[in-house]
């Protein structure tokens, strides 16, 4: 099995090149065309994972997101989660929508779970957007 996943990409690599030669393909031409749609999704995707970042940074620099985790350990310890990955819950964006609610949903189904997914972060419910501000006063 080791053999099989050292050889996955060599071997993937080489499935290309010879799919590409049968048919005809310009792979030069392909790979520049790719390589632009890709530096499209970047330019399109950097200022929100800038702006996310910083804003992640703000609240662990504060000390804001280890109070919110605190305040929801209970809530994501019946849940089963780590409070860890509270940052990640803060917010669904497009990642939520396409990944976690496609792949994941698909691959927990499959291993016998009923999945429903909601589009809304934590952050995004106003019950917990109350008690944040509720704690975040008392901190003050």
């Amino acid at each position: 099995m080791d053999l099989f996943f050292t050889m996955l990409v060599p071997l993937t690599i080489a499935g290309v090149a010879l799919y590409a030669a049968f048919q005809r393909v310009d792979v030069y031409s392909a790979l520049v065309r790719g390589a632009g749609s890709g530096l499209e999704t970047l330019v399109r995707i950097v200022p929100a994972l800038v702006g996310l970042m910083t804003a992640v940074y703000m609240l662990r620099a504060s000390g804001a997101l280890e109070l919110l985790a605190g305040v929801l350990a209970p809530v994501l310890d019946r849940l089963g989660l780590p409070s860890e990955l509270l940052p990640l819950m803060l917010v669904a964006g497009d990642h939520a929508r396409n990944d976690m609610a496609v792949d994941w949903k698909e691959s927990l189904e499959q291993a016998g779970h009923s999945v429903q997914c909601a589009f809304t972060g934590l952050g995004e419910l106003s019950w917990v957007q109350e008690m944040y501000k509720e704690r975040l006063l008392q901190v003050l």
